[in-house]
């Protein structure tokens, strides 16, 4: 086993050299793997290059310690699909594949699925080649969401790679999620909730879990029985499909994995309550109360969750030889207290990703209405410094509305983002230039590299919203420190959008007011590379 000091690491690097502190933190990865320890934490910052290191060591993992079935995750699929993962034979969702016999159609939407036989067009499938290419290989990517959904494929997974790890305890919590329906009298909304509480608080969980595992078996049994019917009678005459015949067999698979994937998650649910691991029925979403039924009764869909992760991932960890969560904001203490941790120093230097906070007031409740026109005064200051693109973290849309009402009579070109419109503004933004983007949720998953984002600001400190359930629930669970560590980790990601390769140069100024007490209160939670960086004006 302990081959270390044979291996060449450049041989595994595609690129000329390493960045500062990647064949540090490879060599403790390998050093952990030869120690036997199953979990590693992987802690390097934007920049460090952690997805580079995760290929080396999965690649090094395959040639040299001859490991078998290795699996590298992203929670995105555009890095699966675009990301540097080299030569790894890669899967993702089969909506992200076009049918090649039914123009207009994904390969989740195919009638036919990915087995049957008898027609020459799905054997060119792209989904069914990149499915052949991904099981035959050692080494191989996809999406962890694609990892929980389909556990077939990933039965004989050893090592899991975790990449940009942050958000993987809320995955676990929302895979043991599960949608309830209770039926409660139609009056109006405050009176809903109290009575929806009312109810949940008769509610027998355990029996209502067991009473909706039968009723989803019984129709899984029928909906199997259709499923195979249909298929029979119009896949077998191996002809033209007409447009009715093809919508009903999309809907009779769609109906197998409805009722597939609730059953598993309602025995998931099950398992946990035998083992006592907390949980809270939810009632302040919205959706709860967006499905009317009767004319005197209104069907509400509160959801069971979890408050503690660790039993999931207990469970992941259990199937695996190893797995490594690589982020720059780890959120392992929240999984496990049984992981090694490998630190990864941050390349760039500081002068040239120097994060000021500099207050211009609290944005609060109340303060937001008190603070919104100096903040615009200040952000456009802050632009003027270079006049090329500025994003602003503004928490939520009503704070980006409040700015932009000040801000556009400031400024020439100010775009703000209004719900359903992620996508599309992001774009115009980035193809303007001297514009200013008031933003809402980019604190993680964007990528603004390059000279033409010199300027970053967090306008509003995205903290959770104590009214829910779920939140109020933990905080009582951990006494907030998953509120807090949520919070720090957010504010962190957001001061990581421009400074994304150690070519860049940008500047992040935090100007929320309420950030100074989270600060005091919270410093060890977070990274040294974000308080090397932090001046405090």
């Amino acid at each position: 086993m302990y081959i270390l000091s044979k291996i060449n690491l450049q041989k595994y690097n595609v690129y000329p050299s390493f960045r500062p502190g990647q064949e540090k933190a490879i060599t403790q990865m390998l050093k952990s793997w030869e120690s036997g320890n199953k979990i590693i934490n992987l802690n390097a910052p934007t920049a460090a290059g952690k997805t580079l290191d995760l290929y080396i060591f999965g690649k090094i993992l395959e040639k040299e310690y001859f490991v078998s079935n290795i699996l590298f995750t992203s929670p995105q699929v555009s890095l699966i699909q675009e990301g540097n993962l080299f030569d790894l034979p890669k899967i993702v969702g089969k909506h992200n594949y076009k049918c090649l016999g039914i123009p207009g159609y994904t390969a989740e939407d195919c009638p036919f699925g990915s087995r049957e036989p008898g027609f020459a067009r799905c054997s060119e499938c792209p989904y069914r080649i990149a499915k052949a290419a991904f099981k035959k290989a050692n080494f191989r990517a996809t999406t962890f969401a694609r990892y929980q959904v389909d556990p077939s494929l990933y039965l004989d997974t050893k090592v899991l790679e975790v990449d940009e790890s942050t958000n993987l305890p809320n995955a676990l919590l929302d895979s043991a999620t599960i949608k309830l329906n209770i039926a409660i009298k139609k009056t109006n909304l405050a009176e809903r909730k109290e009575l929806l509480k009312k109810e949940l608080s008769k509610l027998d969980i355990k029996d209502y879990l067991n009473e909706y595992s039968q009723v989803l078996q019984k129709k899984l049994k029928e909906v199997t029985i259709n499923c195979k019917d249909v298929r029979k009678d119009i896949i077998g005459a191996n002809r033209k499909l007409t447009a009715r015949e093809t919508k009903m067999l999309s809907k009779v698979r769609k109906e197998y994995s409805y009722y597939r994937n609730n059953l598993d998650s309602c025995n998931q649910a099950l398992r946990y309550l035998s083992l006592e691991v907390p949980y809270v029925l939810t009632t302040d979403n919205e959706e709860v109360f967006n499905v009317s039924t009767r004319r005197k009764e209104l069907t509400v869909s509160p959801y069971f969750k979890l408050l503690d992760c660790k039993v999931p991932f207990a469970d992941l960890v259990a199937k695996l030889d190893c797995v490594v969560l690589a982020s720059g904001t780890p959120t392992t203490e929240l999984l496990t207290n049984k992981a090694i941790s490998v630190d990864v120093m941050h390349p760039i230097p500081i002068d040239r990703r120097t994060i000021y906070y500099d207050p211009v007031g609290a944005m609060t409740k109340d303060g937001r209405f008190r603070f919104a026109k100096p903040m615009a005064k200040k952000i456009s200051q802050l632009h003027d410094m270079f006049s090329e693109k500025t994003i602003v973290h503004c928490g939520n849309y009503q704070i980006a509305n409040l700015i932009n009402e000040h801000l556009c009579r400031l400024q020439p070109n100010v775009l703000v983002q209004f719900p359903g419109e992620r996508n599309e503004v992001l774009k115009h933004w980035m193809r303007l230039d001297n514009a200013i983007f008031l933003s809402v949720a980019f604190e993680q998953g964007l990528n603004l590299e390059g000279p033409e984002y010199p300027m970053n600001i967090v306008a509003k400190v995205p903290f959770p919203n104590l009214g829910d359930d779920w939140i109020q629930a933990r905080n009582k669970y951990d006494n907030y420190m998953w509120y807090s560590k949520t919070v720090a980790i957010q504010v962190q990601q957001a001061c990581g959008r421009t400074t994304r390769t150690p070519k860049d140069n940008s500047m992040t100024y935090i100007l929320d007011g309420s950030f100074g007490p989270l600060l005091a209160r919270n410093k060890n939670l977070f990274q040294k590379w974000f308080l090397d960086a932090l001046v405090i004006c």
